[in-house]
């Protein structure tokens, strides 16, 4: 071979090792239309067919993001290695029509399928969540990944956490009663609410939001009454009387399943 022929050969394969180094390192920081994921996955490089998938996810377009999400959801376990990527599209509430889902959005699509990839997604969710130099914005998405994923391993992680946010000196307490209500009717999670509800007003706010969400769901609400729960201790003296007996709901609003773009 030539010394012309080798040297092409060589920059052959140095661009192909590059190409797939880039492939294979999620990169840091970014935006909910273009995400760059950041950690590891602590499992094996995607396969071709996963990295296709991962090129979708990477788009600018929702339709093309969603597809991908669609895509690794079927290869379950397998795709594992787009954790980082599917948890950065939970941040896209830009709506789109699944054949899986109907009127859903890119961020739905996308929690289902760390949903179905299984235990390497949940503990990549709940990591983020744990740690403390988590952002603001990853904290909030892991929350809605919490609430999508609906896996019951992590509703105990889950309150886990809320006693740590809630706890004197804890932050992002009242982000967590969106995540809450999906894992209703489960009994812990009216005593979940009432601890929540009595930390924020502990903290300042006289009407926690988080009593509405009692009222529908723990109490039960008629429409076109005026009989909200508006206090912690009309919550707490109603929940020692009633809560042994009590017919829990069960939450299937958009609010929860990000599937109605609306909210």
């Amino acid at each position: 071979m030539s010394r012309i022929g080798v040297a092409a050969l060589g920059l052959l394969i140095l661009t192909t090792l590059a190409g797939n180094s880039l492939a294979l390192s999620p990169p840091s920081g970014g935006t909910a239309s273009k995400p760059r994921p950041s950690g590891k996955t602590g499992v094996a490089a995607p396969s071709p067919a996963v990295r296709a998938e991962i090129e979708r996810l990477e788009s600018n377009d929702e339709g093309r993001r969603a597809t991908g999400a669609a895509a690794l959801a079927a290869m379950g376990i397998r795709a594992a290695p787009a954790v980082p990527w599917l948890f950065a599209a939970v941040d896209d509430l830009r709506p789109v029509n699944s054949l899986l889902y109907g009127r859903a959005t890119v961020a739905y699509v996308a929690g289902r399928a760390l949903r179905a990839i299984g235990p390497s997604a949940v503990d990549y969710v709940m990591a983020k969540l744990r740690d403390p130099k988590t952002s603001p914005d990853d904290r909030s998405a892991a929350l809605r990944a919490v609430a999508i994923m609906h896996r019951p391993e992590m509703l105990t992680a889950l309150l886990q956490q809320l006693e740590i946010a809630c706890a004197p000196g804890g932050n992002a307490c009242s982000e967590y009663g969106d995540a809450l209500e999906c894992y209703l009717p489960d009994p812990r999670i009216p005593e979940a609410m009432l601890r929540m509800a009595e930390e924020l007003e502990r903290r300042g706010d006289k009407s926690p939001s988080i009593l509405i969400s009692f009222t529908v769901f723990v109490r039960g609400h008629e429409d076109g009454k005026n009989d909200w729960v508006k206090t912690v201790t009309e919550a707490k003296d109603w929940w020692a009387a009633h809560g042994a007996s009590a017919t829990l709901g069960r939450s299937s609003t958009g609010r929860c399943a990000e599937k109605d773009p609306g909210h």
